[in-house]
């Protein structure tokens, strides 16, 4: 599969991804210029768009011995070059400023009425991904036995470019606002939603590798054990032992952010001329308007998980006294995933440049030129993350009679969840309980959460007729808190997007959940289907918009949730009515 597209494609100068997806060394950290200035791309530039194809390769065999004993293996690779690219993106941050009002822009970093920002950002992007990985398992199995071992590993890097830019907030403010006419009112405010670009230059490499082995078993049982209302069948066990890592490496992100500020105009008669004292000028536009960042910052982040796990399942089936077959059975489960979070972040700190030139002229285009050092900040937060999962349960599918059957059982679960922050001395974060940005010390917002839940399950199925199936099940259900959404790290996707904060206070949800089904079968090839499912959620955990020195987005738990719904399935083999449209299926 080979497409091509054309050359107005968003990139920037040293961006895309190599054959394999591995950095070549040209993203390392620059420390020997360190107070100098650095290397590299500042924003994005056109390019050719890359070719898209993928391809993969793959064979197996297997091989019965003289002893009944068969072994086999398989083998994939596969290998895609990916991309896409857009410039039509909205990304509007709206608010009710009094009750009553409508929506109008939100204004970011206000210090008088005719000195703000909006964020009505258009958004333009472009992407190139490459991914590949290879699969390899090897098996052994027997009438009673089976052995399976497996290997998997997977590479993908994505090198995305991202251009937002505000122009829409002044004309909200002036109506047909020219930057260049001497008579629009706009260019007598120049601090009132002046015109903000911002350029985010990401390159991501991720990393996943799984080595797991598991078995299957059957135990022969004597022949009677039981009695004459039910006898017990060859128990069954199955086991997984699997060691796991997942690594994401984001060397050398590029932010950059300008502020425009249009020309002033002498005053007196036509023909009007730039006042020379105020031309066109870019000014730093920081993510926040007292930051001592400045407007270009280069970040260097690596998450890395170690995943081991253990699970083993036992099953009992057993034929009853209308000899249906039901089961018995037990399981335990166990997996402790360790993280660690690295992150160094180097910036023109304590520096407020501008630079004179029209809109049109980008100043991140000579910025690598002019004198800007970049020095080190003591601003991150690294920390080390550990989860701990356990689990016990047993259940049973009881069959009453040849029509209906009867499933339910209970599981056990304990979960423990810790995070150690090792923030610098500069390094900051908004505690939920005051929404106020404060200076973060050790211990400050460290995470040390654990809970056990017992979580039942009870369900049926009723078969009154051949074609018609009626299941319903009741089950309560957890939902975990993830890394991200504890750490009090601050995290942008692209300079100008959604500023996202951890709440290290956040709590799991508990979920009772109904589900009820029909399914009528009348003919092979024929469905009707229909079901309605109900969710009760306690502490459920939703995102919500907060505002402190910046607007940011921090999860916090609810009191109580609820999600219901109706789904209607039909499916047609219009073979059965034409012989000569067989093969035909027609589905809503």
């Amino acid at each position: 599969q080979v497409q091509a597209a054309g050359s107005d494609f968003l990139t920037y100068n040293g961006g895309g991804v190599n054959f394999w997806g591995r950095d070549d060394g040209s993203r390392d950290i620059q420390y020997d210029k360190l107070g100098g200035n650095w290397d590299g791309a500042v924003g994005v530039s056109p390019g050719q768009a890359p070719t898209d194809y993928k391809w993969s390769l793959s064979g197996g065999h297997k091989h019965t011995l003289d002893n009944n004993v068969t072994i086999g293996g398989f083998a994939n690779f596969f290998y895609e070059r990916d991309s896409s690219f857009y410039d039509d993106g909205i990304d509007d941050k709206l608010w009710v400023d009094n009750i009553g009002d409508p929506m109008t822009p939100l204004l970011v970093q206000k210090h008088a009425s005719d000195d703000f920002k909006t964020q009505l950002f258009d958004v333009t992007q472009g992407s190139e991904e490459v991914k590949w990985g290879t699969l390899a398992t090897l098996g052994a199995e027997t009438e009673h036995h089976a052995l399976n071992l497996v290997y998997m590993f997977t590479r993908a890097a994505e090198d995305t470019a991202t251009l937002a830019e505000d122009t829409r907030g002044k004309a909200y403010y002036f109506p047909d606002y020219d930057p260049y006419d001497p008579h629009d009112p706009g260019n007598q405010a120049q601090d009132k939603a002046p015109y903000l670009r911002a350029q985010t230059l990401q390159y991501t490499e991720r990393t996943t590798q799984t080595l797991q082995l598991s078995g299957r078993h059957t135990l022969l049982m004597p022949e009677g054990v039981g009695n004459d209302d039910v006898r017990f069948l060859d128990p069954e066990i199955d086991w997984t032992v699997a060691l796991s890592s997942a690594d994401m490496l984001q060397p050398d992100k590029r932010q950059f952010g300008s502020m425009w500020w249009g020309p002033l105009f002498q005053a007196g008669f036509p023909p009007y001329t730039v006042d020379h004292n105020n031309p066109p000028v870019y000014h730093a536009f920081k993510p926040e308007a007292n930051s001592t960042v400045g407007n270009f910052q280069r970040i260097w982040k690596e998450i890395s998980e170690d995943s081991k796990q253990f699970l083993v399942n036992l099953k009992f089936p057993f034929q009853q006294w209308s000899d249906d077959k039901g089961y018995l059975k037990f399981g335990a489960f166990h997996d402790t995933v360790d993280r660690e979070y690295k992150q160094d972040s180097f910036a023109n700190f304590g520096e407020d440049p501008n630079y004179q030139a029209n809109w049109e002229d980008y100043w991140s285009d000579v910025f690598p030129t002019e004198d800007h050092p970049i020095t080190a900040g003591n601003i991150d937060v690294d920390y080390d993350g550990e989860q701990t999962l356990s689990a016990w349960y047993g259940m049973m599918d009881l069959p009453l009679n040849s029509t209906l059957h009867v499933i339910g059982g209970t599981r056990f679960e304990k979960t423990e969840l810790s995070i150690i922050n090792h923030p610098e001395a500069d390094a900051k974060w908004i505690p939920i309980s005051t929404g106020v940005i404060s200076d973060l010390r050790a211990g400050d917002a460290d995470v040390a959460f654990s809970q056990t839940d017992w979580l039942p399950s009870i369900g049926f199925e009723y078969k009154p007729w051949e074609t018609l199936t009626l299941r319903g099940t009741y089950s309560q259900t957890v939902a975990r808190q993830t890394f991200k959404e504890l750490s009090p790290i601050q995290q942008v996707e692209y300079l100008g997007g959604d500023v996202f904060v951890g709440n290290p206070e956040l709590t799991m949800s508990a979920l009772k959940n109904y589900d009820l089904r029909a399914d009528y079968v009348p003919y092979d090839g024929g469905l009707v289907s229909f079901s309605y499912f109900l969710k009760d959620i306690k502490d459920p955990i939703e995102y919500e918009q907060r505002v402190s020195n910046s607007i940011y987005t921090t999860p916090v738990n609810y009191p109580d949730g609820r999600l219901n719904g109706f789904e209607f399935e039909v499916r047609q083999d219009i073979g059965h009515f034409r012989e000569a449209a067989e093969g035909l299926i027609l589905g809503a």
